[in-house]
This record gives structure tokens, sequence and C-alpha cells, in this order.
């Protein structure tokens, strides 16, 4: 018998679930009702912050943001770091450059990543929201001829196995699923 609930952060409020059966939830993301939640979560402001900082920082004004998904306040937040460390470079965002991406799917509409990507001026860098999105654009920007990171670099997310050995590996913020998960 359960005696509690670990729920990942969804659209719908998991108390309607477990709560209906008695049982104590914790989420894991930042959910629908933070002043009645318990949840644990990692502060997505600052991890896209730090993350487009770090672009910035090695010279790089000309950033896109890939992966957003307006239905997840993670990406909500990811997008307010990239666009407060874009803003304090004095770097412009532009619209057309945050590129959306259904999550866990990692799916982006790669013609409109080619249009881009073939403009002369077109991003040197990426904030990517998912290792095996960076992967899958890292292998696209290749048939561009392109090369990562000789013509674009890429900051990612989850710091996945995967991504520690793809060639070249990906810089990759650490999310720290496993601490998250004993936290909760």
């Amino acid at each position: 018998f359960a005696s509690g609930l670990i729920a990942l952060t969804t659209q719908t409020n998991p108390e309607e679930g477990g709560g209906s059966l008695g049982l104590p939830v914790v989420e894991i993301g930042h959910p629908l009702d933070p002043e009645n939640s318990y949840y644990v979560d990692n502060d997505n402001v600052q991890a896209g912050y730090v993350a487009t900082r770090h672009l910035l920082a090695r010279g790089h004004r000309r950033i896109l943001f890939l992966g957003y998904d307006k239905r997840f306040f993670m990406m909500e937040n990811r997008l307010k770091g990239f666009r407060q460390a874009m803003a304090e470079f004095g770097a412009p965002v532009d619209e057309d450059w945050i590129v959306p991406a259904r999550m866990i799917e990692n799916t982006p509409d790669f013609t409109h990543l080619g249009e881009i990507f073939q403009r002369a001026e077109r991003p040197t860098a990426v904030v990517s929201m998912d290792d095996p999105l960076s992967i899958g654009l890292s292998g696209f920007l290749n048939t561009l001829s392109l090369t990562v990171p000789g013509d674009v670099s890429i900051v990612s997310f989850n710091n996945t196995q995967v991504g520690q050995y793809h060639t070249p590996a990906l810089t990759s913020i650490d999310v720290n699923p496993r601490e998250l998960g004993m936290r909760a």
C-alpha cells in the first residue's frame, strides 16, 4: 500500500489524483499552485541565465533559444533567464530565434532552423533545452556544413551520458534529477 505520491509536475493538479486517495503528494518541478503544494525544483531562471551567460562570456551575441515549450514552467523560467542574460550583455533577442519543440519528442521545425542557419547573420550559438535535442541539432548543422563548436556553440541541459560521449561532448547544465528525486 502506498503512503505517498511523487509526481512530475504536469499541466493538471496531481492533488486531484493522489489527494483524492488521501495520499500526500510531492511534485518534482514547479507546480501550478506553489503556495499550496509541496515540491522540489531547480532554479530554472538561474539555469537559463547561466547557460546563456556562458555563451555571452565567450563573445557570442547571436544566440538562438531551442526547445521552447510554453506548456511547462521550466521552459518559461529558462527563457526568462535567457532574456535576463541577453539584456545584461546588451545582446538583442530575435523573437524568430525562440524556436519551439515539444518536450520529450525533441522535434523542432528543421525547415525553419535551416532558414535561420542559412542566413548571413545566423546564430553563432544555441541554448538548447535537452541533450538529445542538442545532438539532433548538431547532426542537422552538419548537413548544412556547419560544425559544432567551430561554427555554432551549444549549451544544453540534463548532462546525460549520451551527451557526454557525443563527439564533441556537449556542454550541458546538470539538473540533478537523482537529487531532486531523493529530496522529493
